[in-house]
């Protein structure tokens, strides 16, 4: 819908699982994320204090479990502009 041609696309796998090099880093930004939007999802009514709380405690405690897996799925699209 851009009007642009010799569209391409590369998609990406990054894996974040325990034990891996990229696990803690994937680890260190999600949690901070989750602790940045409460405040946000709070003052929507999305959830309260309690349940944020709650539901951060288990995905960090999920996350640094020995057998957590995870894979982060990307896609990268570019073309150009005639």
């Amino acid at each position: 819908e851009a009007g642009c041609q010799n569209i391409q696309i590369r998609p990406w796998v990054i894996d974040w699982s325990a034990g891996t090099p990229d696990h803690e880093a994937f680890f260190d930004d999600l949690t901070t994320l989750m602790k940045l939007v409460q405040p946000f999802l709070i003052a929507m009514g999305e959830t309260t204090q309690e349940e944020a709380d709650r539901l951060y405690h288990q995905a960090e405690l999920e996350m640094i479990s020995e057998d957590f897996c995870a894979l982060w799925y990307l896609l990268t699209v570019w073309g150009e502009k005639p």
